[in-house]
């Protein structure tokens, strides 16, 4: 049964064609990615480790609309808005650019090429984001930082985190496996769990702590079905649970959404190997991918973070209020900067290339780029109806406040909210890792 449920995973592509002696594919591998070789006498060692290093660069560009509200036969310069009729529309209004540079430590202890431990530490050296006003768009035209009017927050806007992240460790086994059997596809499940235990990120400080705890369920598999082809598919569920109150209160009943995204995704692909030596145990591996993941509704820092956080929501221009208002939810408290942000699809796909010097030396590159399809990022609804009236009251029957506690109408109340219309994320990855 487990041979079949491999066999499914990795594509449709049957283990029982003639399979060389090569190694498991990445995603499925534990231990040594190479087969028990005959020639060795002593057979594998009981427990193996690896070290490993990799570095990562993201680049995140990402194109932010915001909504106006828009009345019949309104013009500006003589030009009609709306010639048809009055209604909500989207407007461009700022661009983001996010860079960050990490680099994550690797530990892994395997047992019996059939379990694995692993213990992964992320430094994250830099992670900066600059909001800017999009093209055309200037103090006279903008809705977030009017130079006549109350400003939401200072366009540009320039932040800078850093620090060590948030570690997590995993348990990986592998009922049937290669490495192994070289008749049998390889089939392996994981669980990972991601632990809060760096400094929360708060809005303006250097901190990157996520604040919350994971835990991922994975399954994996891949098959030989050519001297040079393996393909492989893995399938990922993250459970995400908050666990810093700050960035993510519980308010009670009203509040719509409190907790972080849940994330379900189902990646595929195959590798080529174009060289491989049995002698040395050394091969070059070619890896082309793609990704298809859901990510759920759920309050999470986005790129407007930082700048909704440290807003002085300063008063500019005759007529201005004073204090100014704009960053204050529903409760009287100052936004934390987390807004909840709409569920959406992410397309990826990358191209690897892993070359094992020999068994105990890897060195990897990755080039990998991601598209998330457009969603709001300021989607709060503004409260839940306790007393089924059919209305979400300031006081309803019971004398209850039935507002959302940490909406905010500047940015969830319709004809305001912030919409991502095209968030692209490139990623280069470098590692190094050994065994022994």
């Amino acid at each position: 049964m487990l041979r079949l449920v491999a066999i499914g995973i990795a594509c449709g592509f049957s283990a029982a064609l003639v399979v060389p002696r090569a190694f498991a594919a990445e995603v499925t591998e534990l231990g040594s990615p190479f087969p028990t070789d005959e020639q060795d006498q002593d057979g594998d060692p009981a427990v193996g480790v690896r070290l490993g290093v990799t570095w990562r660069q993201r680049v995140t560009t990402e194109d932010i609309d915001r909504e106006y509200v828009c009345l019949a036969h309104e013009t500006i310069d003589g030009a009609s808005l709306c010639p048809d009729r009055s209604g909500i529309r989207l407007a461009k209004d700022l661009d983001a650019e996010s860079t960050s540079s990490e680099l994550e430590l690797d530990f892994r202890v395997a047992l019996w090429r059939t379990l694995e431990m692993r213990v992964h530490l992320p430094i994250v050296l830099r992670d900066d984001t600059t909001l800017r006003f999009a093209a055309g768009v200037d103090g006279k035209n903008s809705r977030t930082a009017p130079y006549n009017a109350d400003q939401l927050f200072d366009v540009p806007h320039r932040t800078r985190h850093s620090g060590l992240g948030d570690p997590s460790i995993g348990i990986w086994t592998t009922p049937i496996a290669r490495v192994r059997d070289v008749t049998q596809p390889t089939l392996a499940l994981g669980l990972e769990l991601g632990l809060p235990l760096a400094d929360v990120r708060r809005p303006g400080d250097d901190t990157v702590g996520d604040g919350i705890f994971s835990t991922t369920f994975a399954i994996a598999g891949s098959a030989r079905v050519q001297s040079w082809l393996e393909p492989f598919a893995r399938l990922d569920l993250t459970l995400a649970l908050a666990a810093n109150n700050e960035l993510y209160p519980d308010r009670g009943a009203t509040q719509t959404v409190s907790g972080p995204p849940q994330r379900v995704a189902f990646s595929a692909g195959f590798e080529l190997v174009p060289y491989e030596r049995a002698a040395d145990r050394s091969a070059v591996r070619i890896e082309l991918g793609g990704s298809l993941g859901f990510v759920s509704a759920g309050r999470v820092p986005t790129a407007l973070f930082d700048a909704i956080g440290t807003s002085p929501c300063s008063t500019r221009g005759p007529g201005a209020a004073d204090p100014c208002s704009l960053t204050t939810t529903t409760s009287g408290r100052k936004a934390s900067g987390t807004t909840v942000e709409e569920e959406h699809v992410v397309l990826g796909t990358s191209l690897a290339v892993h070359y094992d010097v020999f068994e105990t030396l890897r060195i990897s590159t990755r080039a990998s780029a991601a598209w998330s399809t457009p969603h709001y990022l300021t989607f709060s609804d503004v409260g839940v109806d306790t007393d089924g009236d059919g209305n979400v009251d300031t006081e309803n029957r019971s004398g209850d406040d039935e507002r959302d506690p940490d909406y905010v109408d500047a940015w969830d109340a319709p004809g305001s909210r912030f919409r991502s219309e095209s968030r692209l994320i490139l990623g280069v990855d470098v590692s190094l890792s050994v065994r022994f």
